[in-house]
């Protein structure tokens, strides 16, 4: 496994395991690692949270590394997963998670219409 640090202004840089873990340590203690969480309250009663961190660890080799990890908890897509490789990366597979998720909670449609959609996708940047 290969260990990254990210820098303040999203550079990611391979560091050893010693350092990885001391300012990983620091990155949570200090919530830094978040890089969004959103809880959806779906309409059956389930509560489904969605969560993107920065993980600072991928496999050896590969170019470039998935450091980033966005993940679904409860609901339809419970487990679904998602790994990129940059903050902005990161940003698009969570709102594309959430509305995965809203898009499930269809109220009688089958799918999103595109501008609800788009009105779903600026409430998450709020």
């Amino acid at each position: 496994m290969s260990m990254y640090h990210l820098s303040k202004d999203g550079k990611i840089t391979k560091v050893g395991i010693g350092v990885w873990g001391k300012w990983m340590d620091e990155m949570i203690k200090n919530g830094r690692h978040v890089v969004k969480q959103t809880t959806v309250n779906v309409p059956n009663g389930d509560i489904v949270n969605i969560s993107t961190v920065f993980t600072g660890h991928d496999l050896p080799g590969r170019k470039p590394p998935l450091v980033f990890e966005t993940m679904v908890f409860g609901g339809e897509f419970d487990g679904l997963q998602d790994r990129t490789p940059s903050v902005e990366h990161a940003k698009i597979a969570h709102k594309l998670a959430v509305s995965k998720v809203y898009s499930s909670c269809h109220f009688g449609q089958d799918v999103i219409d595109a501008p609800r959609k788009e009105r779903l996708l600026r409430m998450i940047d709020k």
